[in-house]
């Protein structure tokens, strides 16, 4: 797909309006996909994510932008029962953005907008667990938001059946990890070999453990400078964090 610079400067502009602090997209600031390395020690039930202590252990993050090293690297973690995964960086609140996502203008804005929650000025980081969900809400909606004022029709329908289509992944990650509970108590053995295994749950936790919490609680807040002020004035405990979130997306 074609280099749209004009588009990404407009979409630049539009964030920099709701409050976000993004990073202008040119050719200079595209580059290789990298590659983030996660091994979890099965057998470790030191607590990483509250309340989640049994399913997660040991987390060491290996980043590498050798795919090929790590892909070794995590074949031999395997083989001592570790469970492994590997996951590619689209971006970075640093000016960094992976050529790979430029094929696909949805990916590409919605990347602009999460990097661009990251950089705002004040109130990073929330507590990890939440920070990356919301910028993956953050992403998404302004993406939708600027297709309807650009009055891209087109563009506007792709980026609902984007946000359907990771929707629905997250409800699949979210079966998933309750289904790890049940494993759990019922003291199934998990493989490191099966899909969604451990170090997979761990690494896909920020972006999707509390996606639909974030996301009603931006529905009710219904504009984006003040849910950036929300989530910037959060505690920074999780639990803390997690009630004030809930009771928000219950509220009427």
């Amino acid at each position: 797909m074609e280099f749209d610079q004009n588009l990404y400067d407009r979409a630049v502009e539009y964030g920099n309006r709701l409050g976000l602090n993004c990073f202008p997209i040119t050719q200079d600031t595209v580059g290789e996909a990298r590659y983030h390395l996660y091994v979890i020690t099965v057998n470790d039930k030191k607590e990483i994510i509250p309340a989640y202590k049994h399913i997660f252990g040991e987390a060491p993050w290996i980043p590498s932008g050798n795919l090929e090293d790590l892909q070794a690297k995590a074949t031999e973690e395997r083989e001592k029962g570790y469970h492994t995964y590997i996951a590619a960086e689209l971006g970075n609140s640093g000016g960094y953005i992976s050529k790979s996502i430029l094929e696909d203008t949805v990916l590409s804005l919605s990347t602009i907008f999460h990097e661009g929650f990251h950089r705002r000025e004040r109130g990073y980081p929330l507590n990890k667990w939440f920070e990356e969900s919301a910028a993956n809400v953050i992403g998404y909606q302004a993406a939708l938001s600027f297709s309807k004022h650009e009055k891209k029709y087109e563009l506007t329908e792709k980026v609902k059946q984007g946000i359907s289509r990771r929707e629905e992944f997250v409800i699949e990650y979210q079966k998933k990890l309750a289904q790890r509970f049940n494993d759990i108590r019922d003291g199934k053995e998990i493989s490191p070999d099966q899909e969604f295994n451990n170090a997979q749950l761990y690494a896909l936790y920020p972006y999707n453990g509390n996606y639909f919490t974030i996301k009603r609680a931006f529905e009710k807040v219904r504009s984006f400078r003040g849910f950036v002020e929300l989530m910037s004035g959060l505690p920074k405990k999780f639990e803390d964090a997690q009630k004030i979130l809930i009771e928000i997306a219950k509220n009427p």
